[in-house]
């Protein structure tokens, strides 16, 4: 996802993806997870273009300091 923002004292900031990057979606599901909230998993949505209904999974690790993060693709089996 290109253009990924962060928002770090009152002001925003590029964040620099490493490796894969989530394909382009409408109407996704972007929630922070965990204690800390410094992850945020993606989920789902529909393909632009084609109106595909997306059932992946994504997961950004934000560090504490600034840096490089990157996108990990989530398997899961459906049930």
């Amino acid at each position: 996802m290109d253009g990924l923002k962060a928002l770090e004292a009152a002001a925003w900031s590029e964040v620099r993806v490493e490796g894969p990057v989530p394909p382009a979606r409408l109407w996704a599901s972007l929630t922070a997870v965990g204690g800390d909230s410094r992850r945020l998993c993606l989920f789902g949505g529909i393909a632009p273009g084609d109106g595909r209904m997306l059932d992946d999974a994504w997961l950004l690790e934000m560090p504490a300091l600034p840096g490089r993060q990157g996108w990990a693709q989530q398997l899961f089996e459906h049930v």
